[in-house]
């Protein structure tokens, strides 16, 4: 059984990073700094879009897409994997 997405104590989301600057990184979150990093990835990705454009993709259901690694405990694919086993397909 996979534990990516699952908790770490019940309480830690664990991630980690490929190393492509020469350091492999182990990122453990709490509840406050995934949502921090939640808002900034939400922020991050709409600068560029106009309210009216996000209103729309809110009513009429918006869909996103990513190409990520899936093996192992990489922060995209983590926090995908945690947010599917909260709201299953």
């Amino acid at each position: 059984m996979s534990l990516v997405g699952h908790l770490y104590l019940g309480r830690y989301m664990v991630s980690t990073t490929s190393g492509s600057t020469g350091v492999l990184g182990i990122f453990i979150q709490d509840k406050v700094s995934d949502t921090i990093m939640k808002t900034l990835m939400d922020t991050r990705g709409t600068r560029k879009l106009k309210w009216s454009d996000m209103w729309k993709m809110v009513v009429k259901g918006g869909r996103n897409a990513a190409v990520c690694a899936t093996a192992g405990h990489f922060t995209a694919y983590s926090t995908t994997e945690r947010m599917l086993l909260k709201r299953p397909p």
